[in-house]
């Protein structure tokens, strides 16, 4: 008599059968690539990071760098499964990133820091009229 927990039979010897031992085998093939995959990934974006920051093409090219990072930040929010990645931390840090970029144009600090003042309240508006907006549509649904 054989008894089958999850695809084991637990009557062996902690043998599985021939399909867990193949779920097994690429669940860890799996996850050893995806580590590898994950660590080669973050190493290339700190290193063109790296590189980025330090060339001044960043400030004068700042249109085409946003759009590179933001392809490659939804790239990373594509593969956010075979790279085992936060598609809300990918998105934060490109967030973030972007913003970066922006204020290396900005002639001045206090430029930079009114540059993002008034994107911020645009943005604002818009966040507080959609909670409004929302609240509205649950109490209606609700009732």
């Amino acid at each position: 008599m054989s008894i089958f927990v999850f695809g084991r039979d637990l009557t062996s010897s902690g043998a599985c059968d021939h399909l867990c031992s193949v779920d097994e085998t690429s669940s860890q093939e799996y996850e050893a690539n995806s580590d590898l995959l994950k660590a080669l990934a973050i190493f290339g974006a700190a290193v063109t990071g790296i590189v980025a920051i330090n060339h001044s093409w960043v400030a004068a090219n700042q249109d085409l760098a946003m759009a590179l990072l933001v392809g490659i930040g939804y790239a990373g929010i594509i593969f956010e499964e075979s790279l085992v990645f936060n598609k809300r931390g990918v998105g934060l840090l490109m967030a973030v990133s972007l913003w970066v970029i922006r204020s290396f144009g900005a002639s001045s600090t206090d430029v930079a820091v009114a540059k993002l003042m008034h994107a911020s309240a645009e943005v604002s508006e818009i966040v507080f009229f959609l909670l409004g907006a929302m609240t509205i549509v649950e109490i209606v649904d609700a009732h």
